[in-house]
């Protein structure tokens, strides 16, 4: 028989949080200065420690949108056209992709699946072809 289950986690009101980060945006104001005026090194970049943190400090880019916005969209007619295929199946979702989808094109195999499909595959942070698991960009 298990015995009784205890939690050790210290749980703070939002707005000793916020007073917290406050204090960290200060020190970080405080580090910059300094910084700039050579009296020491630069700052250390104000990162969240947790997920529920992170629209206080929002990304710039995130990867996947990096990823995106390299791989090219093409209508499926024209990806069709240039690989000699007369029918696709979008293995993410299973369906077909007919005529007039857009396809977004991967960068090293070639293979192409419906736009929203693919973001999603990606955005979940997924860096590799769901067919054939080679990478969606070619190495620099």
């Amino acid at each position: 028989m298990a015995g009784p289950f205890h939690s050790y986690v210290l749980v703070l009101p939002k707005p000793v949080m916020l007073f917290f980060r406050f204090l960290a945006y200060v020190d970080f104001a405080v580090s910059l200065v300094f910084s700039y005026l050579g009296l020491c090194g630069p700052p250390e970049p104000l990162t969240p420690t947790w997920g529920e943190n992170a629209l206080y400090f929002p990304a710039t880019e995130t990867p996947s949108s990096l990823i995106k916005r390299q791989l090219h969209v093409v209508e499926f007619s024209s990806f069709a056209r240039t690989r000699r295929v007369e029918e696709l199946t979008c293995v993410i979702c299973l369906s077909e992709v007919a005529r007039g989808h857009e396809v977004r094109e991967l960068g090293n195999c070639a293979h192409g699946f419906h736009v929203e499909c693919i973001d999603r595959w990606v955005d979940v942070g997924r860096e590799t072809c769901p067919l054939c698991r080679a990478h969606l960009l070619p190495s620099a």
